[in-house]
């Protein structure tokens, strides 16, 4: 595992600014649908990780999104995290459905029906599923176990902030190495093996000794 809190926490932060960024452009009504929130909040993130360094190691990050609809797609969003470090390497990852709530009204039936149903189907191909609930005040993380076994509303239920969440995911508590596929995968590769709208991929390498890793590759 990466051992150096600090630069683990601050990729989190990085995240997580660009999720608040979000949720202020959605309470200024300047985002209005569900894909517009993840598309900005992706770009934005990957951007905002590239190239962040702290003594030996360094992130890389890229988003890829698909403008070509959402009906489609059996996932919305493909998370990617590949460490690659001299003492230490893995690959793994979570998959992503979205909830979007107005800053006086929750989500309706419907919608809350429709994510149930769509990450009960995430659920089935890993257990690393989960709702990102994007709302004005910021964005929180359900995972699909719960939403699937509760008729409670998703925004009452136990949930993580984006930052803490992402934190644990760089600290390899949280991620599947299924999603991930075979090393040789390119980020590209696994967004189509997923049936994904998006993907995020991040990567953390050694400034010293870097390698090409496949995950960038088109």
């Amino acid at each position: 595992m990466i051992t150096d809190h600090r630069f683990v926490r601050a990729a989190a932060s990085l995240i997580s600014d660009a999720a608040d960024a979000t949720s202020a452009a959605l309470a200024e009504g300047l985002v209005k649908t569900e894909s517009a929130f993840t598309d900005r909040f992706l770009r934005r993130s990957a951007k905002e990780v590239d190239g962040f360094k702290r003594h030996d190691l360094r992130w890389r990050s890229k988003a890829l999104i698909d403008k070509n609809g959402d009906n489609k797609h059996l996932t919305d969003v493909l998370v990617i995290l590949e460490i690659d470090l001299p003492d230490y390497k893995t690959r793994k990852g979570f998959v992503v459905q979205p909830l979007l709530m107005g800053s006086t009204t929750s989500a309706g039936s419907y919608a809350a029906a429709r994510l149930r149903t769509r990450v009960s189907v995430m659920q089935a191909a890993t257990p690393a599923s989960f709702a990102f609930i994007y709302r004005p005040q910021g964005v929180v993380v359900v995972p699909a176990v719960a939403l699937v076994a509760s008729c409670t509303r998703p925004d009452r239920l136990h949930r993580r902030q984006i930052g803490p969440f992402f934190e644990e995911f760089f600290s390899c508590f949280i991620g599947d190495p299924k999603v991930s596929g075979a090393r040789a995968a390119t980020l590209e590769d696994l967004v189509k093996r997923h049936n994904a709208r998006a993907g995020l991929a991040l990567r953390v390498e050694s400034v010293t000794t870097p390698r090409q890793g496949r995950l960038f590759r088109t």
